[in-house]
């Protein structure tokens, strides 16, 4: 199961976990780089594209 939440952090939510009685096999923070992040955004652009040659 993932657990996506944007302003917690794996330090926060562990404690709380074990308190709560839920174990945690895993638990690890990800940070999205400002690479990644235009990338994302940037996925569905397409500046040049290949085209199958005419025949002259």
């Amino acid at each position: 199961m993932v657990c996506r939440r944007s302003s917690a952090r794996a330090t926060a939510i562990g404690p709380l976990a074990a308190q709560e009685g839920i174990a945690l096999l895993e638990l690890t923070s990800k940070e999205a780089t400002l690479e990644q992040a235009y990338l994302d955004l940037t996925s569905t652009v397409t500046e040049f594209s290949a085209r199958a040659p005419q025949e002259v």
